[in-house]
């Protein structure tokens, strides 16, 4: 009897908090959080490799609650202008070669802002309308500049999805080619985080794995007034692996998936001397 009335009495005071938090508006509460910031961000540093998840955070202090809520986060990176919120599981001091130069990002180690628990919290499974990976949270994460009734959930979506329960999808463009660079397509395709890149490279290629990516897109520009387009199954690939025939979902060649081919794959033939790519 006595555990009995402790757990209620606990539920009942939890829920009283709350319902007093809902009075405050969102700016209130993001201008309060921002007043006591612990750790200032280092300015136009990213940190990347390590990235385990990219949000479309409309401030950085959701972005701070996001890294809160995400097991493993150690710190993270916000970029105003794109309103991007990049979570790491790793920190800038312990892998400083993995901190580059970017122009428009902040970093911040994960307790950079002082936000005390009961200001946040992730939905219950009951309440949790988010899909595509969205974040369920409440109250205080801005929502487009509108501002929600009282303690509703909010979806933050991963980068690439949208809408209020992140249900639809959009493509990401994470590589193009650019004329006269002279740096082969392949060989920029592989270049390490640190090489030189001469083609439109998104350090997403380097992220992969970690993504979550469903379908892949190429485009084959031609000097018509359609661009080719062929679409791959991305699930559980690496950079490289997407690009096989038996992933092959649509292409404008019917004929494809059932012809042989002697060379499918991002690789190409690997004779240095007569080397084809795709």
């Amino acid at each position: 009897m006595m555990s009995h009335g402790f757990y209620l009495t606990l539920v009942v005071g939890l829920m009283a908090v709350r319902s007093g938090l809902c009075v405050f508006s969102e700016e209130h509460v993001l201008r309060r959080v921002e007043s006591e910031v612990n750790i200032p961000p280092v300015g136009n540093t990213r940190l990347v490799v390590h990235i385990m998840g990219r949000y479309n955070a409309s401030h950085r202090v959701q972005c701070s609650q996001l890294c809160f809520l995400a097991a493993g986060c150690q710190s993270y990176n916000y970029h105003a202008g794109d309103a991007t919120c990049e979570l790491s599981d790793q920190r800038k001091d312990d892998f400083p070669l993995d901190a580059v130069e970017g122009a428009g990002w902040d970093y911040y180690d994960s307790y950079s802002l002082f936000i005390p628990r009961v200001l946040w919290y992730e939905c219950s499974r009951l309440i949790n309308p988010c899909e595509n990976g969205g974040v369920c949270t409440r109250k205080v994460l801005m929502a487009d500049g509108e501002e929600r009734q009282p303690c509703d959930p909010l979806c933050v979506c991963p980068v690439g999805t949208a809408g209020p329960n992140c249900g639809t999808c959009d493509w990401q463009q994470v590589f193009a080619t650019v004329r006269g660079t002279g740096q082969q397509v392949i060989d920029a395709w592989n270049a390490g985080l640190h090489d030189e890149m001469l083609h439109n490279k998104s350090l997403l290629v380097h992220q992969w794995e970690t993504l979550g990516i469903k379908k892949v897109k190429v485009v084959l520009e031609t000097s018509g007034d359609e661009d080719v387009e062929m679409i791959f199954n991305g699930e559980n690939t690496d950079k490289s692996s997407w690009f096989s025939q038996s992933r092959l979902l649509s292409s404008p060649w019917t004929d494809l998936p059932g012809e042989t081919a002697n060379f499918f794959s991002v690789e190409g033939e690997l004779n240095p001397v007569t080397r084809r790519e795709l």
